[in-house]
């Protein structure tokens, strides 16, 4: 399981995300849509990405979150869209900013 301090957190995204076969780098045995909270760091490799499906319960997690933020003094908020992306528009989102 991978960690991260949430000091090293710099943005929090949850977006919704249509993934298929192949494009994204997670190992999934259902593509489809999904809700996926992305909490980016400084570099790729230290970020992480919790994946919920459409029917998922992504709302519930996000209270849990901002309270774990919250409580690491730490100011950040959720940036939440729900318009359909492809993975790889995801991806590429923070380069764009």
């Amino acid at each position: 399981m991978k960690s991260l301090n949430i000091a090293d957190v710099k943005s929090i995204r949850l977006r919704y995300v249509k993934i298929g076969f192949g494009t994204s780098k997670a190992s999934l045995n259902d593509p489809g849509k999904y809700h996926v909270i992305s909490l980016d760091a400084e570099s790729p490799e230290k970020s992480i990405k919790v994946w919920f499906p459409k029917d998922g319960n992504a709302e519930e997690f996000i209270p849990v979150l901002e309270k774990a933020i919250q409580t690491s003094g730490k100011s950040l908020t959720v940036d939440k869209k729900d318009e359909l992306i492809k993975w790889a528009d995801f991806e590429t989102e923070l380069n764009n900013a």
